[in-house]
């Protein structure tokens, strides 16, 4: 057993669904309208076309329960709800040495909750609900694939790339007013756009002594690009915030400077990676 305290918002007990006749979470159900063409274009090339619209019941949220007194704890339920709806193009492209597909997605997903604790922690935070469909963490407008291969006998050479348009996030503004705080609604702004390229290839060496050797080149991240993944709440980029004089002033430190409590390297990808073997 353990004691909460009343002012532990954070904490949530159990996992029954009161309103459950098993007394347990239920299964989330989906349910799925699509139409969609197949249409050949000519000799090993095909065009797909897919819209699409989802309702996804009985997320996981949590509910408030409160004791005789006054003392609120949440317990997870299935009530939130959210839903997709988006178009697909897909051209394939294939013959006995080359290969090409690409695929473009343009969707939108809203729900009455991001995740299942969101509810339960604005009101521990005396925050109104949630009463409008928002942006969900995975919405992302534009998403576009490429993958290209060529390969013979003794070589090969493949490529692949990709384009999305931003995700969600809050946007909080420095210095707003508690009143001004209620009525940011989450996932209010949207990340940076971000691009990424891989190139790969192989080559077959001359047998020697009964060994056919392999050489192989894979090359991550061709362009170099260091793409956004996080951002600062308050500007929306990385490795920026919005600092005053008196923020500055009151830094000590004999390791580090202020820039470092914000310039996080994590928020970026990767740099190129190059590797031969």
């Amino acid at each position: 057993s353990s004691i909460i305290g009343p002012s532990d918002y954070s904490t949530t007990v159990g996992n029954a669904n009161l309103g459950s006749d098993s007394l347990g979470l239920n299964p989330q159900k989906t349910v799925s309208y699509e139409i969609g063409l197949w249409q050949e274009l000519g000799n090993n090339l095909g065009l797909e076309v897919n819209l699409y619209y989802r309702d996804i019941y009985k997320l996981l949220s949590l509910a408030t329960v409160s004791t005789y007194n006054q003392i609120e704890y949440g317990i997870y339920t299935n009530k939130d709800y959210g839903n997709v709806r988006g178009l697909e193009l897909k051209l394939d492209y294939s013959d006995k040495n080359l290969f090409l597909q690409m695929n473009y997605t343009y969707q939108f997903t809203r729900g009455n909750a991001d995740n299942p604790t969101q509810t339960f922690n604005r009101q521990g935070a005396s925050i109104d609900k949630v009463i409008r469909f928002i942006p969900m963490s995975w919405d992302q407008r534009h998403t576009f694939n490429v993958s290209i291969a060529y390969s013979s006998e003794r070589f090969g050479i493949s490529a692949t790339g990709y384009y999305n348009s931003g995700t969600p996030y809050t946007f909080s503004p420095q210095g707003e007013s508690n009143l001004a705080l209620l009525n940011l609604y989450p996932n209010n702004d949207y990340k940076p756009s971000n691009y990424h390229a891989d190139i790969s290839g192989y080559i077959i060496l001359p047998t020697i002594l009964s060994l056919t050797p392999k050489l192989e080149l894979l090359i991550y991240n061709l362009t170099d690009r260091y793409n956004e993944y996080g951002v600062s709440s308050e500007t929306g980029r990385a490795y920026t915030a919005v600092v005053n004089n008196t923020e500055l002033l009151s830094h000590r430190s004999n390791f580090n400077t202020y820039d470092d409590r914000y310039k996080d390297p994590s928020m970026f990808s990767g740099p190129r990676q190059i590797k031969l073997g």
